[in-house]
């Protein structure tokens, strides 16, 4: 199945990162993805493979691993 961005109007499709499993931040992002639910007209929930794109966040929401090979994203990072 292909990973994709899934904020409306975000064309990249290679992937990004999941939702997190905390569920105030978790509300945090389903909010800034502006993103809704065509059957129920509510605010959109994200499966267990939708993901947002680099894109959506700040240079200073990434840290990169002492090898400097891995970059990953903070945990407090919110969608802009």
């Amino acid at each position: 199945m292909p990973q994709y961005c899934f904020v409306p109007g975000c064309k990249n499709k290679k992937g990004g990162h999941l939702f997190p499993k905390d569920i105030h931040l978790r509300q945090q992002w389903c909010v800034a993805v502006r993103r809704i639910d065509p059957l129920t007209g509510r605010l959109w929930t994200p499966g267990a493979i939708d993901r947002v794109c680099s894109q959506h966040f700040l240079e200073t929401d990434f840290k990169t691993t002492m090898t400097g090979m891995n970059v990953y994203i903070i945990m407090s990072a919110v969608i802009i």
